[in-house]
C-alpha cells in the first residue's frame, strides 16, 4: 500500500480537523491551505514561500500558533524536510518574534485575532508557543543557512551571484553593488546588469517598488555607465495588434508585436506603424534596468550635467524633538496626499480609532501631563459617565424607597410612589422610621405591582432625558452652527482663512466646506430648544432631531478643531467650549439635587492622593456601582461606543500602548480585569485600592514613554524619507503640488546637504 502524501498525513495531525474513528473531516479552506504548504516532493513550504502573499503568510503563522498540536507538527515537519524558498524571510520573522520577550507576534493582526472571539486563546499561551517555535527552529534554520553558504563557497564571484539572484530583492542587489560591483571589469558589470535586466522584465512590478531607493542611492553611479554603453537609447516597443509588423523588425508575442531593444528614432518608427495599422497605442519603455536606476517621474534631467540628474540630498536636523514629531503627525493626520508617509505603527492605531491621532498630539505637546498635574484629566470622562447608564442601582433603589416611605407616611395618594400597605403599617407603628421598612420597600420596587411600574417609569424617563442630552447642543453651539450655514457676513468672517479656490484648500478644509454645504442644503436642521425637567431643576438643551444631522455637526466640530491655531474658524469654536462645560455642570447639579447619590458613590478618599489617583478611584467605583468592571469602563465596548470623548487619555493608552509599549499596556489590562463588581463590595472600605493606585501610576508614567516611542517612530520614518528624498522632489514643469520636502525644510525638520 502506497504512503499517503505528506500534506494528508500532517492534516490528520492538525487541530483544525474533526476526527471520528478512521474518518477525518475538514473544510475545503483548511484542505486547500494544507495542500499548498507542501511541494511535490513532500517538503513543507516555509511561511514566507515566495508565491504566498502577505495575508497568506500571516494566516499560515496564525494557524501554526492556533494549538499545541499545530505548533509541534510545524516544528517536526520543518525539521523533517522543508522547501528552502523563503528561508531568509522566515529567519527574519523568527527574530522579529523574539522582540519584547517573545511578544513580537502581537504586531501581526492575523495572530492577534486568536485572542478574540468565542474560541479565543490567552496571550501567554500564544507567547509560549511562539517561544517554542523560535527556540527550536531559529538555530536549526540558521545552521542550515550557514551550511548552504559553505557549500556555495566554491562558486566564483559573478557566477555565484547570478545563481543566487533568481529572486530579485532590494537586499541582494544592494549587497552586490556595495561589495562586488566595483571589483569587476566592464564586461562582468555588463553581464550582471544584463542578468538583472532580464529578471526585472519578468516581474515589472518590482521596478516601481525598488526604483526610489536605487535611483536615489546608485543612480549617479550606474546611469553614466548605461549611457556609455548606449543602453539609454535602447527602448522596448510594444503594440497590441493582429497585423504583421515583421517588416519593421517586430516579433509576435501573444496578442502583441514587440521589438525588445530598439535604438533608432522612436517617433519615426511610430509613424511607420500607424501607416500600417492606423491609430493605435504604441508603448515605448526604457530597459528595465535603466528604469531601476534613473527613470523616476520626479527626477529632473539636465543636459549640462554629465551625470544626468538634478536632485538635492537631505538630512535630518538634530535634535529631533517631540515638537517636530508633533508637526509631522499633524501633516500625516490632516493631509490626504501625505497619508502614505504615516508609519506602520500609527496606521495600526488608526485602524482601531480614526480619531486617535488627535490624542497622540496631546501626548507629544505635553498637555496630558499638565492635565494630570492639575487634576482635570478625568473631568470630562466622569461627566460623560453620568449621561450614560452608570447609575448606582443600590443608591437608586434606596432613593426611590425613601420616596415611597415619604409619600405613604403622608398619605399622598396622588403620588406614583404611594403605597396603601406601607401607609397602614406606618399608622400602626408607634415608632416608625425608614430603616424599618427599607428592605420591604426595595423588594416591592424590584418585584411586581404599582411600585415597580412607577420605578421603571421613572428610570425610563431619566434615560430619555439623558438620551436627549447626548444628542444636544448648547445655545452657543447652536448659534455657531447657524452662523456657519447662513452664508452672510458672519459666515464669511468665520471662513475667511479658507481659500475660495478649492484647489488651494487642504483636505481637511475641503471636508469642512463639504459638511457646511450639506447643512446649507437642508431646509431645517431640526434643532429645537428643550426644557429637561429634573424635579424642580430645569436644564435647557438644543436637541438635534436627526441622529445623522447631529453626527455631521459633531464631525464638523472635530474637523474645525484640526485647523491651525489662530484661524478664525477654530477661534470661533473655542469661544463656545466654555458653554458646553457649563451645560454639563448644570446637568450634574440637577442630577445630584433630584436623584441624590444615584450617580455618585461614597468611598474612603483618604486612601488616594488628590487629583489623578482619586479620579481613577471615582471612575472605578462608579463603574462597579453600575455593575461594570474597570476593564469595560476604560477599554471595552462601553468607552469605545458610548463615551465619545476624543480627549481621554485612557483610550489612547489602550490603543497606542498596545502598539508602542505592549508590556505596559498588558500590565494595565491585567489590573483593570481584576477590578470587577460583586454583591458584597463595601465602597467605604475602598476595595481594590492597591490595584487602583497602580493603574493611576501606569497611566501617568506611560505618557513620557509614549512620547519618546512616538517621536522615535516618526524620526525613523523621516530618516527613510530623506534617504529616498528623490522620490518626493517636485519635477520642474509638472502639475503644481506642494513640495513636501520643502515644507519640512521650512519647518526645520530637515535640511539640504551642501
Amino acid at each position: 500500500m502506497s504512503q499517503e502524501p505528506a500534506w494528508i498525513l500532517s492534516l490528520k495531525k492538525s487541530n483544525r480537523v474533526l476526527k471520528d474513528n478512521d474518518h477525518v473531516y475538514a473544510s475545503l479552506e483548511v484542505i486547500k491551505a494544507q495542500y499548498n504548504r507542501y511541494d511535490q516532493d513532500g517538503k513543507i513550504r516555509l511561511p514566507h514561500f515566495r508565491r504566498f502573499n502577505e495575508e497568506q503568510t500571516n494566516t499560515y503563522w496564525a494557524e501554526v500558533f492556533s494549538s499545541d498540536e499545530d505548533t509541534d507538527m510545524f516544528i517536526s515537519e520543518v525539521k523533517r524536510k522543508y522547501q528552502p524558498e523563503g528561508l531568509d524571510a522566515t529567519i527574519d520573522r523568527l527574530r522579529f518574534y523574539q522582540q519584547d520577550d517573545f511578544k513580537g507576534w502581537r504586531n501581526i493582526s492575523e495572530i492577534r485575532k486568536l485572542t478574540t472571539g468565542p474560541n479565543r486563546i490567552k496571550g501567554p499561551k500564544i507567547t509560549a508557543r511562539v517561544t517554542k517555535v523560535v527556540n527550536e527552529l531559529l538555530p536549526f534554520l540558521e545552521g542550515r543557512k550557514k551550511g548552504q553558504a559553505k557549500a556555495r563557497g566554491t562558486a566564483s564571484g559573478l557566477a555565484r551571484i547570478n545563481v543566487e539572484m533568481q529572486d530579485v530583492t532590494k537586499e541582494k542587489i544592494d549587497a552586490v553593488l556595495q561589495e562586488n560591483f566595483d571589483t569587476w571589469d566592464e564586461n562582468q558589470q555588463k553581464r550582471y546588469l544584463a542578468k538583472l535586466d532580464r529578471l526585472l522584465l519578468k516581474d515589472k512590478t518590482k521596478i516601481d517598488k525598488l526604483k526610489p531607493y536605487f535611483t536615489q542611492t546608485y543612480g549617479r553611479k550606474i546611469i553614466p555607465l548605461l549611457n556609455q554603453w548606449g543602453w539609454n537609447r535602447q527602448q522596448r516597443i510594444s503594440v497590441k495588434t493582429e497585423e504583421d509588423l515583421s517588416q519593421l523588425g517586430f516579433e509576435k508575442k501573444g496578442p502583441h508585436q514587440i521589438i525588445p531593444s530598439y535604438e533608432g528614432d522612436v517617433n519615426e518608427l511610430k509613424r511607420k506603424v500607424k501607416e500600417i495599422i492606423g491609430p493605435q497605442k504604441i508603448e515605448n519603455k526604457p530597459r528595465p534596468v535603466y528604469a531601476l536606476f534613473g527613470k523616476l517621474d520626479m527626477v529632473e534631467y539636465s543636459k549640462d550635467d554629465t551625470k544626468g540628474m538634478i536632485f538635492k540630498e537631505y538630512e535630518l536636523v538634530e535634535p529631533f524633538t517631540s515638537a517636530k514629531a508633533h508637526y509631522f503627525l499633524e501633516k500625516v493626520m490632516s493631509e490626504k496626499e501625505y497619508e502614505k508617509l504615516s508609519t506602520n505603527k500609527l496606521n495600526a492605531i488608526k485602524e482601531r480609532s480614526g480619531f486617535i491621532h488627535r490624542s497622540l498630539l496631546k501626548i507629544l505637546d505635553g498637555k496630558y501631563e499638565s492635565m494630570i498635574e492639575d487634576g482635570s484629566m478625568a473631568d470630562n470622562f466622569i461627566l460623560n459617565m453620568q449621561t450614560m447608564k452608570f447609575a448606582n442601582e443600590k443608591y437608586r433603589l434606596n432613593y426611590y424607597a425613601r420616596s415611597v416611605y415619604n409619600a405613604s407616611s403622608k398619605g399622598d395618594i396622588n403620588n406614583d410612589f404611594y403605597s396603601e400597605i406601607i401607609e397602614n403599617r406606618i399608622k400602626e407603628d408607634d415608632n416608625p422610621n425608614f430603616d424599618k421598612y427599607k428592605n420591604d420597600i426595595v423588594n416591592a420596587l424590584k418585584g411586581r405591582g404599582s411600585l415597580r411600574d412607577a420605578y421603571e417609569a421613572s428610570k425610563k424617563q431619566l434615560e430619555q432625558n439623558l438620551q436627549m442630552i447626548r444628542k444636544s447642543l448648547t445655545e452657543s453651539q447652536d448659534e455657531f452652527i447657524a452662523d456657519l450655514v447662513s452664508g452672510d457676513e458672519e459666515a464669511e468672517e468665520l471662513l475667511k482663512d479658507i481659500p475660495t479656490n478649492e484647489d488651494k484648500q487642504s483636505d481637511n478644509q475641503k471636508k469642512i466646506m463639504s459638511i457646511i454645504s450639506n447643512l446649507q442644503k437642508m431646509d431645517d436642521l431640526g434643532i429645537r430648544e428643550k426644557k429637561i425637567q429634573y424635579g424642580d431643576e430645569t436644564v435647557y438643551a438644543y436637541v438635534v432631531a436627526s441622529q445623522s444631522t447631529y453626527d455631521k455637526i459633531m464631525n464638523l466640530f472635530f474637523l474645525i478643531d484640526l485647523e491651525p491655531a489662530g484661524s478664525s474658524l477654530k477661534a470661533g469654536l473655542e469661544s463656545v467650549k466654555g458653554d458646553f462645560d457649563t451645560q454639563f455642570e448644570q446637568l450634574d447639579r440637577a442630577l445630584e439635587t433630584n436623584y441624590g447619590k444615584v450617580f455618585e458613590v461614597d468611598f474612603d478618599e483618604s486612601k488616594f492622593s488628590d487629583g489623578h489617583e482619586e479620579d481613577i478611584a471615582e471612575i472605578a467605583y462608579k463603574g462597579l456601582a453600575a455593575g461594570k468592571g474597570l476593564d469595560d469602563v476604560l477599554g471595552g465596548e462601553v468607552i469605545k461606543t458610548k463615551i465619545e470623548s476624543l480627549d481621554n487619555l485612557y483610550n489612547v493608552i489602550i490603543g497606542a500602548g498596545r502598539i508602542y509599549i505592549p508590556s505596559e499596556q498588558e500590565a494595565l489590562d491585567g489590573l483593570t480585569k481584576e477590578i470587577q463588581p460583586s454583591e458584597d463590595l463595601d465602597f467605604m472600605e475602598s476595595p481594590f485600592a492597591n490595584e487602583i493606585k497602580k493603574i493611576a501610576k501606569i497611566t501617568k508614567d506611560i505618557i513620557p514613554k509614549l512620547r519618546q516611542e512616538i517621536t522615535q517612530d516618526i524620526r525613523d520614518k523621516l530618516e527613510k524619507i530623506v534617504s529616498e528624498s528623490l522620490t518626493y522632489q517636485q519635477q520642474r514643469g509638472a502639475k503644481s503640488k506642494r513640495n513636501f520636502l520643502k515644507t519640512l525644510e521650512n519647518e526645520g525638520l530637515i535640511r539640504a546637504v551642501e
